[in-house]
């Protein structure tokens, strides 16, 4: 019975390093994408982000540009740089007629951060919902849910 106690700790220690070096705890990744579409006439623009900033710049041009910084963290089953590395290939930014959205289908994904700065047509409708956010310079219709 002594010999099983003396195993233990050292075997609880060996369970415990594999169990978190398999979670990838205290890895993490970065990554980012750029989009440019082109718009006409005034766009409806909704911005879905769990974590991570939101910055909206008003432009002259009929071009919507976003640029997300992307950061993962290693505290889940999935390889960061493996999560980052999907989403850049395929980054949340649907266009259909005048609505743009972007970051939908991101709210499932934890353990990760996009910060977006986006630029948009002053005349752009924006709806926007997530941790941190801002509109420079004023848009006309903005709303911040």
């Amino acid at each position: 019975m002594t010999r099983h106690r003396k195993l233990a700790a050292p075997l609880g220690l060996l369970v415990l390093a594999a169990v978190l070096g398999a979670c990838g705890v205290g890895s993490s990744a970065n990554g980012s994408f750029s989009r440019t579409l082109n718009v006409t006439g005034p766009i409806r623009l909704e911005v879905t982000n769990a974590a991570g900033n939101i910055v909206i710049n008003g432009s002259t041009d009929g071009k919507v540009r976003i640029k997300a910084d992307i950061r993962a963290s290693g505290f889940s089953f999935v390889n960061p740089q493996r999560r980052v590395d999907e989403l850049v290939a395929s980054p949340p930014v649907e266009q259909r007629g005048d609505t743009i959205r972007i970051g939908k289908d991101l709210a499932h994904l934890h353990h990760l951060t996009v910060s977006y700065t986006i630029e948009v047509p002053r005349e752009t409708e924006v709806n926007s919902r997530g941790t941190d956010r801002s509109l420079r310079p004023a848009l006309h219709g903005e709303r911040f849910n």
